[in-house]
C-alpha cells in the first residue's frame, strides 16, 4: 500500500492544520514561531526541515522533500506532535484533517 498524498502534501496539510488551531488560541505569529523553533532544533536528526517555510499561519513544503522516506517523514511528525502537544490538541488536530490524510498518516507510523 502507499499514500494518496506526496510528503510535501502530508506536511503541508497537517503543519497548516496545526498552525491555524495553535494561532486560534494564540496569534500568527507565535504559531510561526513555535513550529520554526522546533524545526530548527532538529534540523541535524531531520536535515528536510530546511525545506519547510512558515510565515504566520501560511506553510509553505518545497517538493523536495518527496524524496525523503515517507516513514522518516513519519518520525518527525511523531516527534513535534508529541513533544510539542497535549493529547486534547492531537484530538483537536485530527478533526481538522480529511480521512484519506489520516490514512496516509497512519500509514507512514502516525497515529492520533
Amino acid at each position: 500500500m502507499s499514500t494518496l498524498h506526496s510528503n510535501q502534501e502530508v506536511l503541508q496539510n497537517l503543519l497548516g492544520a496545526i498552525c491555524r488551531l495553535v494561532s486560534d488560541g494564540t496569534s500568527d505569529t507565535y504559531a510561526a514561531m513555535v513550529m520554526t523553533k522546533f524545526n530548527r532544533a532538529n534540523i541535524k536528526k531531520f536535515p528536510f526541515v530546511k525545506y519547510i517555510h512558515m510565515h504566520l499561519n501560511k506553510v509553505n513544503v518545497d517538493k523536495k522533500v518527496n524524496s525523503v522516506s515517507p516513514k522518516f517523514i513519519g518520525r518527525f511528525i511523531k516527534k513535534m506532535i508529541n513533544s510539542l502537544f497535549s493529547d486534547l490538541f492531537k484530538h483537536l488536530i485530527k478533526r481538522e484533517l480529511e480521512a484519506g490524510l489520516l490514512a496516509d498518516l497512519k500509514f507512514i507510523g502516525v497515529k492520533f
